[in-house]
């Protein structure tokens, strides 16, 4: 169910952005995501190819009165050799390593997935962060009433 309703909130999206269909009424104002919750749902594991993998959950909101454009939400860590960023693979994503969605006004979307740490990070303590309509790598797709609110608060992950 849910992964059809994504797929009809995408074919409205592709609808709206080639002039096809309009919103009834008066849209005035942009959207404005944020993460509203990120957490990690349960410990630290090791792989068979000796990757770490940690469960997480993130919900993005849009608290702006438009649709937004399909946008990718990320997981940046900070830690002992920088910035970087890692995949972030949700289960009824078509991408697997960053979840792309659009979002109503006022919509709420909820990413359960995981991170999967490249093998030679083990024994550290990281940083990390989710970030909505993430830039990395890509341009930014949604522009934004506040585009400077999308980062998470840091959560720390040991990793084992």
């Amino acid at each position: 169910m849910r992964s059809l309703l994504s797929a009809l909130l995408i074919a409205f999206t592709i609808l709206l952005l080639s002039g096809c269909a309009t919103v009834p009424g008066p849209s005035p104002g942009k959207p404005d995501l944020v993460v509203t919750k990120f957490e990690t749902t349960g410990p630290a594991t090791v792989n068979a190819q000796n990757s770490v993998v940690v469960p997480i959950r993130v919900v993005v909101k849009n608290q702006g009165p438009v649709v937004t454009y399909i946008f990718r939400t990320a997981i940046e860590y900070t830690g002992p050799w920088g910035t970087n960023i890692v995949p972030f693979t949700v289960p009824v994503e078509s991408d697997m390593s960053y979840p792309w969605t659009p979002l109503s006004g006022g919509g709420e979307m909820e990413y359960k997935g995981k991170v999967t740490f490249h093998p030679s990070l083990h024994n550290v303590t990281l940083s990390l962060v989710a970030i909505a309509d993430s830039c990395s790598g890509t341009p930014c797709r949604v522009d934004e009433s506040n585009g400077s609110n999308n980062r998470s608060a840091p959560i720390s992950v040991s990793l084992p």
